[in-house]
């Protein structure tokens, strides 16, 4: 049978339903096709819109991928859709209900014990545990696909940690400002309500009734396939995003880590897969869970959505006896499933083995994204192969047959069709299910483009369903409300997002230092007429071996040297890699940043892909290197911005302090090193780069206003140094640091902590110190000075690190960061 086409009737006239949308796209998109297109990349790149592409090298980000068009589905239609797939999960919640509890499909022998005994899964300590729910599936998903015939088939149910709905709700943000001035006229129905139901469910779950809930999104991290999305829920609804090292449990309570103490979680939407969620008494080889998870939820002290063990029934194997299970549990079945035999069953295997043409060989249980070809199309040893495998192991397979899925056109101009798969939502509301208004479309060359398979080049859809009246959202119960306490600096947030900030400040810092000592040093490099001193080159190449910005040699060019400290991956501190380091922890704390923070540090890291691992090793004419001063001159305001943007921004609270001190520490060790290289190899002349090193510090025409004369050692060092009104001196940020720190609650005690005495003696020591004396005698007194303040900046790292993230140890893995500009009341 030939694909079921969505947009045309057999004879090759236009749908009803798609007639509105044809007539538009013939009117007013006619020759607008690319510009509709990169409208909607940038869109996505702006916001860095992405997913982990498993399974290929390193797990690499792949932009997200959306149609300009939309997909239509008729108001009626959806609602006899809708109704079917609500019928479906309350049989699947019904399943999950009795398998951890009375077990009366296990005892009735309604499936084989192996689909369930059998399937890794499956977890005994999960049984029989208190419910906050009348079911155990609060949030459910399903991919279906329309057959030949027209009829919706599920082929894949998503029940532990279903995802999507983030990635629908960015298409709808995208396509929904293309297409603004139909959105009304087609009456296309809001999805917004679907995330307050969501929000009302999860509020529903929590074991403190009467009571504002603390809410979080438990995440695997950012090497998650979804993590975009993570993020991207959390901020919209509100929820604070955790990893399992944010979470502990004391006495069967669970509590988020936070500067303030340990503070009470009440639901957990998990986006952690089952078995991962407690190493303690599930996988013992999870680090991504939270030790005695379990314990707090059977003792009913917190809710989690989905709750534990809900991904057992995502195995294909129990479609194959989905019937059967509504008849003896009194559901009736509602979507129907594609075709699906277990072949650990006497009676699918022989079924299976008559007719293996027709038939798709796949894993019943695990990672189910490898290729599976239809069995019709193997050679005669490759089928043969097939049917020793299956008469081996056929207890660990399922057969599948795959209806070719229905065509959509894609692009503007509708001259290509696509198979097209459709993800729909669902939540539990307490008297059934609400399923979201449209879903996550998703179009592929080939009819099982829905997984997400290396060489894939899948692209989703806007989902609109239309003609269903006035948009009005529904009225939803509320939370009793709770008068809140005025409260000032956020310190419920995880700490370990205070210590994500605070490399994020010192990386942004140090990729700035480098900038800056590189626009210093290429200067001259850029004409005909001067030339670096060699008094001058040799500091400036110690100052760059000594920072680790380069990788070189004692007789290293200078040239060679700076071109290391741009883009050298063997450079520790090349500006490339602080840039591919700011651009981990921006991943890592996106759910945190404003919408102008976000935008600078995007076009922060965005420099990063410039400066190529191929960046030339030689680069010495002129213009060559004016080219390359053009491109630091750009990140260095790019970084200025930066600084400015979360200057004039972030409320002065704990995530400041910790940005701020960041900064100050690596600009101070960024001066006493320069001082150290400069006075440290004075030579027989005893001549030190002073100009040099004041023109880096940013402090040359400070030092002209002021003395007018030559320069001089020991004014110079008092004002990169000792000098408390100069923003570039050493002791400017030590007073900035014992600021910043004198401001956390955990400071105001007596004694003093660690950190904070060893700011007040440093502060003390800088300001009491006489800069003639320091530059007496070879300088001996300020290198001691400078190595002992260094040493005084390390172990102050140190002190903070014991006091407020020695509970963290920081993971750095890329992904893509992301943030919602706009409300969605309209969309």
């Amino acid at each position: 049978m030939q694909p079921f086409l969505e947009y045309f009737e057999p004879s090759g006239a236009p749908r009803e339903h798609v007639r509105p949308l044809l007539d538009y796209i013939a009117k007013k998109c006619a020759g607008r096709g690319e510009m509709m297109r990169q409208t909607v990349r940038s869109r996505l790149r702006e916001q860095e819109v992405s997913y982990n592409l498993l399974g290929t090298p390193g797990g690499s980000a792949r932009p997200w991928q959306v149609d300009e068009v939309p997909h239509i589905i008729p108001g009626a239609e959806f609602r006899e859709l809708s109704a079917r797939l609500s019928e479906r999960a309350l049989l699947l919640g019904a399943c999950l209900q009795d398998l951890y509890g009375e077990a009366l499909i296990l005892k009735e022998r309604v499936v084989p014990s192996e689909v369930v005994l059998g399937n890794p899964n499956y977890y005994r300590p999960l049984r029989d545990l208190p419910p906050l729910a009348p079911t155990r599936l609060i949030l459910y998903a399903a991919d279906v696909v329309r057959d030949p015939s027209g009829q919706y088939v599920v082929h894949s149910d998503r029940s532990a940690a279903p995802t999507g709905a983030g990635y629908a709700l960015e298409n709808r943000l995208v396509v929904g400002q293309l297409w603004g001035d139909v959105f009304r006229e087609w009456q296309v129905t809001k999805i917004n309500a679907y995330f307050q139901e969501m929000r009302a469910a999860l509020e529903r779950l929590s074991p403190r009734v009467g009571q504002a809930p603390r809410i979080v999104v438990l995440t695997p991290g950012v090497q998650d396939e979804s993590s975009f999305e993570h993020a991207y829920l959390a901020r919209y609804q509100g929820f604070e995003l955790v990893e399992g090292r944010d979470l502990t449990v004391r006495g069967d309570e669970v509590f988020l880590k936070t500067l303030d103490g340990l503070k009470p979680v009440d639901v957990i939407l998990r986006r952690v897969t089952d078995g991962f969620c407690d190493p303690l008494e599930l996988r013992d080889d999870s680090f991504i869970g939270v030790s005695g998870l379990l314990s707090a939820v059977r003792a009913g002290k917190v809710g989690i959505a989905n709750p534990l063990g809900s991904g057992l029934i995502e195995s294909p194997a129990f479609r194959a006896y989905l019937p059967e299970l509504a008849r003896v549990l009194g559901k009736p079945l509602g979507l129907e499933s594609i075709p699906t035999r277990y072949l650990g069953d006497p009676r699918h295997l022989e079924e299976v083995l008559d007719t293996l043409d027709v038939w798709r060989i796949r894993p019943a249980f695990g990672d189910r994204r490898e290729e599976s070809p239809l069995a019709g199309t193997l050679s005669a040893k490759e089928k043969a192969d097939l049917i020793h495998l299956i008469r081996k192991d056929g207890s660990q397979l399922v057969a599948e047959s795959w209806p070719e899925a229905s065509r959509v056109p894609v692009g503007a101009e509708l001259q290509k069709t696509a198979a097209f798969v459709l993800r729909l939502f669902a939540c539990y509301t307490g008297d059934g299910y609400s399923v979201m208004p449209g879903g996550l479309g998703r179009v592929n060359d080939t009819p099982d483009g829905l997984f997400l398979l290396p060489g894939n080049t899948t692209t989703s859809k806007d989902v609109w369903v239309i003609g269903e009246g006035p948009n009005v959202a529904p009225t939803l119960p509320r939370m009793p409300e709770v008068k809140l306490a005025i409260r000032r600096g956020g310190v419920n947030v995880p700490s370990r997002l205070f210590d994500d900030i605070y490399w994020l400040g010192r990386y942004s810092a140090r990729a700035s230092a480098a900038a800056k000592l590189i626009r210093v040093a290429m200067g001259p490099m850029t004409t005909e007429v001067s030339e670096t001193p060699k008094d001058v080159a040799d500091f400036l190449r110690r100052a760059l071996r000594v920072l680790r910005m380069s990788a070189g040699v004692e007789d290293q060019k200078l040239s060679s040297a700076l071109l290391e400290a741009i883009a050298a991956p063997s450079a520790e501190n090349s500006i490339k890699n602080c840039l591919e380091r700011i651009h981990w922890l921006t991943a890592e704390t996106r759910s945190r940043l404003s919408i102008d923070t976000w935008g600078s540090l995007r076009r922060v890291t965005g420099w990063s892909s410039r400066l190529s691992q191929n960046f030339p090793a030689k680069q010495d004419s002129p213009a060559q290197m004016a080219e390359v001063l053009v491109l630091v001159e750009e990140i260095y305001f790019a970084l200025s911005a930066f600084h400015g943007v979360t200057k004039n921004s972030m409320t002065r609270g704990p995530a400041w302090i910790f940005l701020d001190t960041g900064r100050r520490i690596e600009h101070a060790v960024f001066v006493l090193t320069l001082l150290l290289e400069a006075f440290r190899n004075q030579g027989q002349e005893g001549r030190v780069p002073l100009e040099t090193l004041l023109v880096i510090c940013d402090s040359l025409m400070t030092y002209r206003a002021r003395y007018l004369s030559s320069l001089q050692p020991a004014p110079a060092t008092d004002l990169v140094l000792t000098d408390h009104t100069n923003p570039q001196s050493v002791i400017f940020q030590v007073q900035g640091m014992l600021q910043n720190l004198t401001a956390l609650p955990q400071e105001n005690t007596f004694p003093l902590s660690p950190a904070r005495q060893r700011l007040v003696r440093l502060e003390a020591r800088l300001l009491t110190v006489d800069p003639e004396a320091l530059t007496r005698d070879g300088a001996e007194g300020l290198l001691s000075l400078a190595e002992d303040t260094l040493t005084s900046l390390w172990q102050f790292s140190d002190d903070l690190t014991q006091a407020y993230f020695a509970h963290s140890t920081p993971v750095r893995v890329q992904g893509g960061p992301g943030t919602i500009e706009q409300p969605v009341s309209e969309l």
